[in-house]
């Protein structure tokens, strides 16, 4: 499966930074063309899912709290 690694780093960036990892990837993720958002390069998922997936991570965390 393409990307793991990058999944795995996004995930890493929620159990050390929280929700400030989450912003800066929406940030990043909104500095991309629109038409981009559902590009899925091979080596990353596509943008659009990322923030989703990091904000599933940081509410897990939260209800396990």
């Amino acid at each position: 499966m393409p990307g793991r690694e990058e999944v795995f780093a996004d995930v890493y960036g929620v159990l050390i930074a929280g929700p400030a990892a989450v912003l800066a990837m929406q940030a990043m993720v909104m500095a991309n063309l629109p038409a981009r958002l559902t590009v899925d390069d091979g080596d990353h998922p596509a943008p659009i899912l990322r923030p989703a997936l990091m904000s599933a991570v940081l509410h897990e965390m939260a209800a396990a709290v």
